[in-house]
């Protein structure tokens, strides 16, 4: 009998596939006469429009696409068996200056599925400084000693899990910290994975040189320790969208070849230094594709330099993005987290860290780390994405969506070394003109509510207050300058001679040896510092957010002592005032004024004397089109003959009545296209709020 069905059984002869052609002309019959392009089309701030259905035919001529994972050009990964094998590293940053405190979370959260220790230098420490009060309300570990980086990773076994800092070319010094620990504990250098790994172009000089000898040390003594840091992170916070933070990333890896093998590296040796820093947003299939380009760029650039195929794989380090969080409805960012933190690992990331859903407003406690370890910990046991193989592979969409990515990026990079490399067009500001028009784009569309941020310009929760920022803990300095005092008075350290030593160094000797040996003599960093004479000039970030000021304005209206009140003027039957009073409320909300919802009036009068009785400032009427065309005049007349004349808005733009209902009375329009930002400015001006 099964063999009998599954002869009579022809899928392909009963139902006979449809071509693209026959499914759009489907769609398009649905339309009922709207625009396919306009209702079907899509187009991002990458500049790439997205369709409604891909087929094999967006892949043709991409011989990429037959790669299996663990093959050139390493787009599904750099290894064949994905996450079965070797899982993703599940990192958290640690930024808290006390290092008892940093101590005691650091090893906690490792007995708690942390995989990895990931640390965040403080201000001072970059700069090659001793903390000082100026700098103690800010965050990051202070390693200005020999033993701050003995006491923060006290019983970490270094064995079992790498470790990550990151930052500029102080991290020169942090290395030589590495080195001296690693001779006081004995602790085989040559064991340690991870990253100590610096930027050069997060100075506005970049230090090539102090890239070198950190480069040239660790392939000497930790072959496994990265050393070159490519931060898209960067560039997201600023606005980025995805074709310039990996156009940027791979224009910077370019200059820093260019460099270090002008100063005698073979690309052999240092393309395995690289971690690439990539953002993760909300987009979820264009962050999948971002991630999955960035591996094909790097192989391509690496090519492109006659570089091996295995000099073609890349260290991918995945970070939940900081643009598109918001300060209310501030629950919300876990789900963006999470959402950022899956396309991350169906993309193919290394590692990852997944931030707090409230680090952008205050230090992290242990609530919300414990959130966004389990997040990362969820997709890997819950759900399971540490048994699959590159589960995005062979998507026409994702596949389709990377090509487009990296044709944009490859001819950006093009153009950029085109104008003299990544450090001029840092140099000649162009870089950062390019940043302003694509974030103010990115915030216009926030604000024209076509961006859609739950919580702040779409279902806005009216009761939502916002977390109180407390204020910064500076007990840590206290603690760090007496153990410096102390440090001070221990007559067994003399670091006068090997201070003396890194003054005369040439740059032809290992300079990580001999600030290890100052290190190891009781030197601290500002004289390790000053002797090497490093100058530190940090490249200017402006940091952005998407909702900042749309969450500015409602802030603003919910400060202020003026009535901010709209009474919302239901016309007709609730079937003819529903939709437009939810489109006014949400519409309303996402500026923070109170509103005064109103049964459905078929009483002018009855209409304006409720609305004067109310005393709100504003009135917005709700209702269709037809009630508008009987009524608006009339009720607007009745509106105006009050005792206070309220502000008229009117939810909904018929074009062909605007100007009659202008010159009745009606003073602003929302609607669908409107900037929800500029328009509830304009009425909360006209209320008395300070803006």
């Amino acid at each position: 009998m099964e063999s009998e069905m599954k002869a009579g059984l022809q899928l392909l002869s009963e139902f006979a596939p449809h071509t693209l052609e026959q499914w759009k002309q489907a769609v398009i019959d649905s339309l009922k006469g709207a625009d396919y392009d306009r209702a079907m089309l899509t187009k991002t701030h990458e500049g790439i429009t997205l369709k409604p259905i891909y087929t094999k035919e967006d892949l043709e001529g991409k011989p990429w696409t037959d790669a299996l994972p663990g093959q050139a050009p390493y787009t599904r990964g750099n290894n064949p068996d994905g996450y079965t094998r070797q899982p993703w590293i599940v990192a958290q940053v640690q930024d808290e200056p006390s290092l008892t405190r940093l101590n005691k979370t650091i090893l906690d959260e490792l007995n708690r599925g942390l995989t990895c220790v990931q640390l965040i230098l403080h201000p001072s420490t970059l700069n090659g400084k001793l903390p000082s009060k100026a700098d103690a309300d800010k965050r990051g570990v202070p390693l200005c000693h020999l033993q701050d980086f003995t006491a923060a990773v006290q019983g970490v076994d270094f064995t079992a899990v790498p470790l990550m800092i990151t930052g500029n070319h102080s991290l020169l010094l942090t290395m030589g910290m590495l080195d001296a620990w690693a001779k006081e504990t004995g602790f085989d250098l040559k064991q340690l994975h991870g990253a100590i790994a610096s930027d050069p172009f997060s100075d506005e000089e970049p230090n090539y040189d102090a890239l070198m000898q950190m480069t040239r040390w660790a392939g000497q003594n930790a072959p496994h320790l990265r050393t070159i840091l490519l931060d898209a992170t960067v560039y997201e916070a600023q606005g980025a969208s995805a074709v310039e933070e990996l156009a940027y990333t791979m224009a910077s890896a370019h200059q820093i070849l260019d460099e270090l093998t002008r100063r005698g590296f073979n690309l052999e040796r240092v393309a395995p230094r690289f971690v690439l820093k990539l953002s993760l947003g909300s987009n979820l299939f264009m962050e999948i594709a971002k991630v999955r380009a960035a591996r094909m760029l790097w192989a391509q650039l690496i090519k492109s330099w006659n570089g091996t195929e295995d000099a073609q794989k890349i260290w991918i380090h995945g970070s939940t993005a900081s643009f598109n969080k918001s300060s209310y409805d501030i629950w919300v960012n876990m789900l963006r987290t999470t959402t950022e933190g899956f396309a991350g690992v169906i993309g193919g990331i290394d590692s990852l860290q997944i931030e707090p859903y409230d680090s952008h407003l205050r230090p992290a406690d242990e609530f919300s780390r414990r959130i966004a370890r389990n997040q990362q910990l969820i997709l890997a046991e819950e759900a399971q994405f540490t048994k699959i193989i590159d589960p995005a592979g062979g998507c026409w969409y994702i596949e389709a969506l990377t090509s487009q990515l990296c044709d944009k990026a490859w001819q950006r990079l093009q153009e950029i070394d085109a104008k003299g490399g990544m450090q001029a067009v840092l140099a000649n500001g162009s870089i950062h003109a390019e940043l302003q028009t694509i974030s103010a784009d990115r915030i216009t569309a926030v604000n024209n509510r076509r961006d859609v941020k739950v919580g702040v310009n779409m279902f806005a929760n009216p009761a939502d207050e916002l977390i109180r920022i407390p204020a910064a803990d500076t007990s840590w300095l206290d603690e760090t300058m007496q153990r410096y005092a102390q440090l001070k008075k221990d007559a067994s350290l003399d670091p006068s001679a090997s201070l003396q030593a890194l003054d005369d160094m040439p740059k032809t000797e290992c300079w990580v040896k001999k600030i290890s040996a100052a290190w190891q003599q009781g030197a601290d960093i500002e004289q390790i510092s000053t002797a090497l004479k490093l100058k530190f000039s940090p490249r200017p970030i402006h940091p952005l957010r998407s909702v900042a000021i749309m969450e500015e304005l409602r802030t603003r209206v919910e400060a202020s002592p003026a009535d901010t009140r709209i009474y919302l003027i239901n016309l007709g039957s609730i079937a003819e005032y529903k939709a437009r009073m939810d489109f006014s409320t949400g519409f309303f909300q996402t500026a923070g004024f109170p509103l005064i919802e109103s049964p459905g009036f078929t009483d002018l009068d009855e209409a304006a004397t409720a609305a004067g009785e109310s005393s709100a400032p504003a009135v917005c009427i709700c209702s269709t089109d037809d009630m508008y065309s009987a009524h608006v005049p009339a009720l607007c007349a009745r509106l105006k003959a009050l005792d206070r004349p309220p502000l008229i808005i009117l939810a909904g733009y018929p074009k062909d009545k605007v100007e009659d209902y202008a010159q009745a009375g009606v003073d602003l329009f929302i609607h669908l296209r409107a900037n929800a930002h500029d328009t509830n400015k304009i009425i909360a001006n006209k209320m008395g709020v300070t803006l």
